[in-house]
């Protein structure tokens, strides 16, 4: 006793094959995942930074620092490209501790360095 064409098989007691294939899982809120909210509240934390935060990231030369300067909730435009920040998902204006050059990068590829920013030469 097979299944028709079109009918969906459950490969666990959440996850759907449907008749393409495809296998979907419905989101974590609606089954009861433990975790689930501790993820989502992970996720909040991450991306609240605040200009003067010394941060890091990773760039193509490996590990970068810098002190963020100001905080996008717009889309802008900057050396060339549109930065498509919003209230919801902000972006950050990061300057380099070693050259000082600028970069602009969302909350989830930084990180927060417990040392304090290096003193400036403004």
């Amino acid at each position: 006793m097979g299944r028709g064409k079109g009918e969906r098989a459950s490969l666990t007691p959440f996850a759907v094959v449907g008749a393409n294939g495809r296998v979907s899982y419905p989101p974590a809120r609606s089954v009861g995942v433990r975790g689930a909210s501790i993820a989502r509240s992970a996720r909040m934390v991450r991306s609240s930074f605040r200009i003067g935060d010394h941060v890091s990231w990773n760039s193509e030369a490996g590990r970068v620092k810098g002190v963020i300067k100001s905080k996008l909730v717009a889309p802008t435009k900057m050396k060339g490209y549109t930065v498509r920040a919003s209230e919801k998902e902000p972006q950050y204006v990061i300057v380099g501790d070693k050259t000082g050059h600028v970069a602009v990068h969302k909350g989830s590829a930084l990180r927060r360095l417990r040392s304090p920013a290096p003193a400036t030469r403004d």
